[in-house]
C-alpha cells in the first residue's frame, strides 16, 4: 500500500454564499492510482455541490504518516546516515514521513520524538509545510 497525492478541482460555497472552483490537494492511500482516485471521489463525494475534477495524481514520497494534534500537514526529509564498510566513507539515505501537527516547532519536535528508537544515526535535512487538506487511510 502506498500514499497518493490527488489534487482536484471542487466547488466550494465561501462565507459570502457565492460558489468558487478551487484546487485542493489531499493523501490517499491505496495500492494504484485507479484507486486513489475512486477513494477521492468516495471521500469528496458529500462535499461536491458542482463542479468536480481530480486533476492531477503522483505516488506521495513518503511511506508513512504520523498523526498528532493540528490541522497542518508537514514533511519531514531525514537523511540515514550509514557507512560504506568498503570505502569507510559516510552515505547519506533519504526517507520521508509526513507529520500532522499545529506548527512547524511541534513538527520538528515530533520528527525528533519519532526517530528516537532509530538503529542508524540520522539528521533532518528539511521540514516543510505542505499544501495537503487531509490525509485518507484506509480502513
Amino acid at each position: 500500500m502506498e500514499y497518493f497525492e490527488v489534487k482536484i478541482k471542487i466547488e466550494r460555497v465561501l462565507e459570502d454564499g457565492t460558489q468558487k472552483r478551487v484546487g485542493e490537494t489531499y493523501a490517499v492511500e491505496a495500492f494504484s492510482f485507479t484507486e486513489a482516485e475512486a477513494r477521492i471521489t468516495k471521500e469528496m463525494e458529500p462535499y461536491i455541490v458542482g463542479d468536480f475534477e481530480v486533476t492531477s495524481e503522483k505516488k506521495a514520497q513518503y511511506g508513512e504518516v504520523v498523526f498528532n494534534e493540528g490541522e497542518l500537514y508537514f514533511l519531514v526529509k531525514y537523511n540515514l546516515i550509514a557507512i560504506d564498510e568498503r570505502s569507510g566513507k559516510e552515505r547519506k539515505n533519504a526517507m520521508y514521513v509526513l507529520f500532522r501537527d499545529s506548527t512547524i516547532d511541534k513538527a520538528k519536535e515530533a520528527a525528533r520524538k519519532h526517530m528516537t528508537a532509530a538503529v542508524e544515526d540520522y539528521e533532518i535535512e528539511a521540514i516543510k509545510e505542505t499544501k495537503i487538506k487531509e490525509v485518507f487511510i484506509k480502513s
